[in-house]
């Protein structure tokens, strides 16, 4: 299924080859940021790994990697990767990373059978990352940290972006707020599910509701939507598509929520 949408007279704000240097700029400013906020080291991922290493995500359990056989090798059979979650944490180990450091990758892949919007793509182009933790930093307020150190990377990156390109306005919040669907149901118990962990669904008659609810404008409601949907792509790239475990355990056993929001 194809869901991506281009708005009615939309105009990319660069021409075609300054598009591609603002491209290059974000890559190569992004990976800077986010290797300081979170003392990572690049490495090189595979594209593809051995079918029965066991190193290839299966994502949802449904999606179908690309594979293809190698003649130099036997006849091995060869799977384009999904996502680097396994190879990672391999990774760390052999290359004898240790506790407060970790790993960051250009992760290129093929998903075959992705369903398409706007920010998914058969070919996928993402940045990638793992840390080693110890034991003690599994916990809420280093969760939140490294989070706030993401969304800071970010936030530099577009910041140095406007700069040096000025016909991209594009400005991000640099606040974020933590909710957990527990708080969620509990507040607003008369929502369905769907809705509260699925703000694309709410309809202009249940955002007005919300904004009168919590004090707001629509307009800040439609804003704060717009950066709960850039923070799940955040969360979907740098985790291979999953949220990582310690952020489901945080948001709660129902679901994600929307951070900032009373729903």
């Amino acid at each position: 299924m194809n869901t991506c949408l281009i708005p009615q007279g939309y105009r990319p704000p660069l021409c075609g080859y300054d598009m591609q240097r603002a491209i290059e700029f974000v890559k190569s400013s992004f990976q800077e940021n986010l290797k300081f906020a979170l003392n990572l080291r690049r490495v090189s991922a595979p594209l593809f790994v051995d079918r029965d290493s066991g190193l290839n995500d299966n994502l949802n359990g449904v999606e179908r990697p690309v594979g293809f056989d190698i003649p130099a090798i036997g006849g091995a059979a060869g799977e384009v990767v999904h996502s680097l979650a396994k190879w990672k944490r391999l990774a760390l180990k052999r290359y004898g990373f240790y506790p407060g450091n970790g790993l960051y990758t250009d992760m290129n892949a093929i998903r075959r059978d992705e369903s398409l919007d706007n920010i998914h793509s058969v070919y996928v182009d993402q940045w990638d990352w793992e840390k080693v933790i110890t034991r003690a930093d599994r916990n809420v307020d280093f969760l939140q940290y490294t989070v706030r150190s993401i969304v800071g990377a970010v936030c530099d990156t577009c910041d140095a972006l406007r700069r040096a390109f000025p016909q991209v306005k594009i400005r991000l919040d640099r606040e974020v707020s933590f909710i957990t669907t527990q708080e969620l149901e509990d507040m607003y118990p008369h929502l369905p599910p769907q809705e509260r962990e699925n703000p694309s669904l709410l309809n202009s008659s249940r955002k007005k509701r919300i904004a009168a609810g919590c004090g707001l404008q629509v307009v800040d409601v439609n804003r704060l939507l717009k950066q709960f949907e850039m923070l799940q792509a955040l969360t979907r790239q740098f985790s291979g598509g999953k949220m990582p475990k310690n952020m489901r355990k945080m948001m709660g056993k129902k679901g994600r929520g929307m951070p900032g929001m009373p729903f």
